[in-house]
């Protein structure tokens, strides 16, 4: 392993168990593998400027990190918490399309560009 990979994973560890993270924003982001794997799909999905609706993260998500109940109740918490928006689909609309909310998304932005600061500063 590259050191630039080992940088990346202290930071990775460091703003997981960082005090001054510990906002309710990122306890939701980080309080299970499957709640970083949801964020993180319709994160990626936003930056392409693609919809993504319930099937295709249920699709994405390793089964074995949970199930659809399971990524149903987060999306869910999420919008409830005004953290995710769900809206129609504008392709088809008896689809409902996640996206991550304004501040949450600068929030999810800032943090992978954090991360990524471990590969620029090595590399």
């Amino acid at each position: 392993m590259s050191t630039k990979h080992v940088v990346t994973i202290e930071r990775f560890k460091k703003d997981i168990m960082s005090k001054e993270e510990q906002t309710k924003e990122y306890q939701y982001l980080f309080r299970s593998r499957i709640n970083l794997f949801i964020i993180n799909e319709i994160g990626v999905a936003m930056c392409r400027k693609v919809d993504i609706c319930f099937e295709g993260i249920c699709e994405a998500i390793p089964k074995r990190l949970g199930s659809r109940s399971s990524i149903l109740s987060i999306l869910n918490e999420g919008v409830e918490r005004s953290y995710l928006c769900k809206s129609v689909s504008r392709e088809d609309r008896r689809l409902r399309v996640y996206c991550l909310s304004s501040d949450f998304f600068e929030l999810w932005k800032g943090w992978v560009e954090r991360l990524g600061e471990g590969y620029r500063e090595v590399g």
